[in-house]
């Protein structure tokens, strides 16, 4: 009879202590809103801001990043310094930054050009690096040096003639996305009214297939993809091509987590995107230019464009739905004690079930049940 109550307690306990779990609630879907994006564009004002673009510009930004900083772990003096050179990049160029400082050394960053109205327009990448084999270097060049020389570029262009916009701009520096977009969840836990949310990660990489965009479109907000579609065919000269996921890939899932429409656009389809991230051999040489200035035609178009909205009223909403090993991984990476916490006692209902069946106390109950 012992087995047969530790069991019980062990479920109990078990299912008190899942739903505890802060992301457990995405085994329900996300009520995302749906916004009506800009069918009118402004292409004599992108394309103005489009010609600035200074390929000569982000190789040097490029080189000078990768060599000053080899790798750039979350927790680490180097990930922490390299926090610091990007805000100094960014307060160079005249912008606004905030400072976010979280449980680990590397501070995540937020550079602002405000609008007339509350509503935000994002474009995130992250500050790490990682490599999946400890004590090896993680340059990470292309993930995601690449996606923040491209917000850079793009934010320099803006600040050279701050356009008068309705939504208020954000550029998203995010530490600790590596192990588990852990500052994008911090940060975005606290925010309101973003209307739309892109984000740029790898964006450098070009020798897997001829030049395209990856476009995510199993974790996207739909109409913002559809929108973003058409950006790139109206400003970008090279085509998309579609791709999935398959699980939570980078910080736009948090975005979504959130309930902010996002979208991830990235270097390629996932097929054909660069097979050196995650190792010391994400280095220079693998990054192509041209193909960053391509991601910064899009980021100079999305962000213009849909901070000139005119109207941000929500009209619906898509659910997204979220796979029970995202809550997994979101779980095991963000919420780490509770998560030891509900193994440690699903490994005891375990052990109990196996006395019980061992023991034949099924039988009993099944006995018990039949009286």
């Amino acid at each position: 009879m012992a087995p047969i109550i530790g069991l019980a307690i062990s479920l109990v306990l078990l299912v008190l202590q899942t739903a505890s779990l802060r992301y457990i609630g995405l085994l329900w879907p996300v009520e995302v809103p749906v916004f009506e994006y800009p069918s009118e564009l402004h292409q004599d004002t992108v394309n103005g801001l489009i010609e600035r673009i200074n390929e000569t510009r982000i190789t040097a930004q490029l080189r000078h990043l990768a060599g000053a900083f080899p790798h750039r772990e979350f927790n680490s003096d180097t990930g922490e310094s390299f926090a610091v050179e990007i805000e100094s990049l960014l307060r160079d160029t005249g912008v606004s930054v905030d400072i976010h400082h979280h449980g680990w050394r590397q501070p995540s960053l937020i550079a602002k050009i405000p609008g007339t109205q509350h509503s935000k327009v994002v474009v995130g990448c992250h500050l790490d690096s990682v490599n999946l084999v400890p004590f090896l270097s993680s340059p990470g060049v292309d993930d995601d040096l690449s996606g923040i020389v491209t917000l850079l570029e793009a934010i320099r262009i803006l600040q050279q003639k701050p356009p008068e916009i309705r939504q208020s701009l954000e550029f998203h520096f995010y530490a600790a996305e590596e192990p588990g977009l852990r500052g994008s969840l911090d940060i975005l836990a606290n925010y309101t009214d973003i209307v739309a949310f892109l984000q740029q990660d790898m964006t450098g990489f070009s020798a897997g297939a001829p030049p395209h965009f990856g476009v995510v479109e199993d974790y996207a907000a739909e109409s913002l993809t559809k929108y973003v579609k058409r950006l790139i065919g109206t400003y970008c000269t090279i085509p998309y091509r579609s791709t999935r996921c398959g699980q939570i890939c980078s910080d736009h899932s948090a975005a979504l987590i959130n309930g902010f429409p996002a979208v991830y656009i990235l270097e390629s389809e996932l097929a054909a995107s660069n097979p050196y991230i995650h190792t010391e051999h994400d280095t220079l040489e693998h990054i192509d230019v041209g193909h960053v200035a391509q991601h910064v035609r899009l980021v100079l178009a999305f962000a213009l464009e849909t901070a000139l909205m005119e109207t941000v009223e929500p009209h619906g909403a898509q659910a997204v739905r979220f796979k029970w090993t995202d809550i997994v991984v979101l779980s095991a990476t963000s919420d780490t004690l509770r998560f030891v916490m509900a193994c440690i006692i699903l490994s005891c209902a375990v052990a109990n079930l196996v006395l019980v069946l061992r023991s034949g106390g099924h039988r009993n109950l099944f006995k018990l049940h039949e009286n």
